[in-house]
């Protein structure tokens, strides 16, 4: 089950990848973090405060949370890891209902339970909809952002009966704020993403042939040689630090 991450308003947030492969989406939090990888131009304007909820800021061990002048250890946390949990929820709540569901009929129960995806005013600027060209907050639809918004109370109607469910929200709410005409004036949330290369003419479908990577390990053979102690510092000082975790 694929899970992808809405703003509080219901448009997806900067951060959370989209398409056809998403089942569902829910709140995850959008965050105007200035140090973060990713803020994006809209996050003054639009971020909210997260999801709030237990966390430790221990790494290997649990941490006094009380050092870090938290109240017992609840944060506010951003994220489509912390989206997917809450449909993680959803589903063990429709198994308390109906112990029988199959993982077929749970999916279709998030799917036809969903509320459909916002839409917005067409004359907001650069609000349009989630693509390659407007990747950051954008408008969701059924297909870039799952079947719609997670509704757990209409999924535990349908885990009650699901062969005589029906769905009768037709339409997503209409979400215009100032907020949001604030944001759309200054431009794209982010930039369009990176189009791939066009793959090399030739066989072999996207695999090497076994001439490629003969050849290519005896480049590395005719390469091989020990690094010096200062090749080995510069190269270790090179290495990229790990992205932080959202």
């Amino acid at each position: 089950i694929g899970v992808g991450a809405l703003n509080r308003d219901g448009f997806k947030t900067t951060y959370s990848n989209f398409g056809a492969a998403l089942t569902v989406s829910t709140v995850g939090g959008d965050d105007d973090d200035s140090q973060g990888p990713d803020p994006g131009a809209w996050g003054p304007r639009l971020a909210d405060s997260g999801l709030l909820t237990l966390g430790n800021p221990g790494t290997t061990t649990p941490a006094n949370c009380a050092l870090f002048s938290v109240n017992n250890c609840y944060f506010s946390h951003f994220g489509t890891s912390f989206s997917a949990p809450v449909v993680a929820g959803a589903v063990s709540l429709m198994l308390s209902v109906t112990p029988s569901l199959t993982p077929e009929q749970i999916v279709e129960g998030l799917t036809r339970s969903a509320r459909p995806h916002v839409v917005f005013p067409s004359d907001v600027p650069n609000l349009g909809l989630c693509s390659d060209a407007n990747p950051g907050r954008c408008q969701c639809t059924a297909s870039t952002c799952g079947a719609g918004m997670l509704d757990v109370w209409q999924a535990l109607v349908y885990a009650g009966n699901p062969g005589g469910y029906v769905n009768t929200r037709a339409f997503g709410d209409l979400v215009d704020t100032r907020e949001l005409r604030d944001a759309a004036a200054l431009g794209p949330d982010r930039p369009a993403n990176a189009q791939a290369p066009p793959p090399a003419a030739g066989g072999g479908g996207g695999a090497m042939s076994g001439a490629w990577l003969l050849a290519l390990a005896l480049a590395a053979w005719a390469l091989r040689g020990p690094l010096s102690a200062s090749q080995s510092q510069s190269r270790r000082a090179r290495s990229p630090r790990p992205a932080p975790h959202r």
